[in-house]
């Protein structure tokens, strides 16, 4: 998930094996980042949510289930995937600091 496609950029930097998913509200950032090696933008139409808190992190885990669903659809992850999912702790740009292993199975039963 990015605001801005930062970390996107940084992580394609180093030029990982795996492809890097880049979900994103805003169309301009997920056109920038088909710039950077590797990275699958993928543009969220749902707006963002209002409150801040746990309404906050059942929408990033959305977005995330989201992103992976449409790249399974497409043929960039396999069906039973694994992600690295990079986040900040709370919204906004320059706030990424929490890296969490997501399976599918943690997602889909929520």
């Amino acid at each position: 998930m990015t605001l801005s496609g930062e970390t996107a950029r940084l992580i394609s930097k180093y030029k990982p094996r795996v492809p890097i998913i880049v979900v994103t509200r805003t169309e301009y950032v997920a056109r920038r980042c088909h710039l950077y090696r590797g990275c699958y933008p993928l543009f969220y139409p749902k707006p963002q949510p209002q409150k801040e808190g746990s309404a906050w992190q059942d929408d990033v885990d959305e977005r995330v289930r989201w992103g992976c669903e449409e790249c399974v659809s497409e043929g960039v992850i396999p069906v039973d995937w694994k992600v690295l999912a990079v986040q900040g702790w709370r919204g906004g740009a320059g706030k990424t600091n929490t890296m969490r292993i997501v399976s599918k199975d943690t997602l889909m039963s929520k």
